[in-house]
């Protein structure tokens, strides 16, 4: 059956004002350019004319404030409004409690209330489970584990021994946290492994993407700060620390223990050398190379990574070395001719 939604109802809940008919039902979400009838969409940009378009088919856009749009919902920031309005109409159906009969539970751990434990998991000796939290088919909780009320672990999560998870986490399948951190040292005998006796913490309303790894640390913490989001396929080592509300986008690699700041982007590929420290509000371009300290609120780009403007100058340069070889080598061959013939 398909839930319907009065416009008024939405606009009250995501605080816009209501432009044209309130009582128009709206049975789904969509792009601009492929909403129809009963579709709500949104507009951030000046493509004023695939707005008007949608209405046309019956849609209605979440668009700014004084636009003359009819039907429509204005707000201050639409893109912000559509991200409201999807989490009613759409909201992500999470697990009821209940935990499946196929699943290992040790006698010593504790599981808080309304908890849910899919099939097939095994949850380890003392581990401690707060209330609500989900934790889906074939999931891996080690000893002494604590996962925070409302966490989620999607499906095939593994939390080796000791991890701390907080309150409202969200982790993706595939993910695996607190495995040892890559550490050998060298000897005239060969390379002896280190013991990697710290563990994992992640605060408060962290995301963690599918197939990431979080090492655990050699001594103490590896420690991921509250709020910050983490994609796909990122590789964290040990005793590394990121601060709060950072973003990391896929395929990032981050060496041991190098401390992030507040509020950092990493975008796709960037890779960070060991011991390094990148301050707060720094954004790190795509397939940039980290290699040394980053003080506060830069933009940086390239291998190894520089001031945004110094690295477009320097990628500018490097396009045109062909184009002066060439020139030089021309110029040397003139310059021998000359020379030649004055002989």
């Amino acid at each position: 059956m398909v839930e319907k939604y009065k416009l008024n109802e939405i606009a009250k809940k995501i605080d816009a004002e209501v432009m044209g008919d309130g009582d128009i039902e709206i049975i789904s979400v969509g792009s601009l350019n492929s909403a129809g009838k009963g579709c709500l969409t949104f507009l951030t940009g000046s493509n004023i004319e695939a707005a008007e378009l949608a209405v046309s088919r019956g849609a209605v856009v979440i668009c700014r404030q004084g636009l003359k749009l009819t039907p429509s919902l204005q707000v201050e920031d639409p893109y912000f409004g559509f991200i409201q309005a999807m989490g009613i109409m759409k909201p992500e159906s999470r697990p009821s409690a209940g935990i499946n009969s196929t699943a290992q539970i040790a006698k010593t751990a504790k599981l808080g209330h309304g908890v849910f434990i899919g099939p097939f998991c095994q949850i380890g000796e003392n581990a401690v489970i707060g209330d609500q939290a989900v934790i889906q088919a074939y999931s891996f909780i080690g000893r002494e584990v604590e996962i925070g009320q409302n966490s989620w672990l999607k499906p095939r999560v593994s939390l080796l021994d000791r991890t701390v998870v907080g309150n409202r986490v969200i982790i993706h399948s595939g993910a695996v946290l607190g495995s040892d951190g890559f550490g050998y040292h060298q000897t005239s005998k060969g390379i002896v492994k280190i013991p990697q006796v710290g563990r994992v913490v992640v605060e408060d309303d962290v995301e963690i993407g599918a197939n990431t790894t979080v090492d655990r640390a050699m001594l103490d913490e590896t420690r991921i700060g509250a709020g910050t989001k983490i994609d796909n396929l990122v590789q964290i080592a040990h005793n590394v620390i990121i601060g709060k509300n950072c973003l990391i986008a896929s395929q990032v690699g981050i060496s041991g223990s190098t401390t992030v700041g507040n509020n950092v982007i990493m975008a796709g590929q960037v890779g960070v050398a060991d011991h390094v420290k990148i301050g707060n509000k720094v954004t790190i371009l795509a397939k940039s190379g980290i290699s040394g300290h980053i003080p506060d609120n830069q933009v940086v780009l390239w291998i190894p990574a520089m001031e945004v403007s110094r690295a477009k100058r320097m990628i500018a340069a490097v396009r045109m070395l062909p184009d002066f070889i060439k020139k030089i080598n021309k110029l040397e061959k003139q310059i021998k001719s000359s020379q030649q013939s004055k002989i």
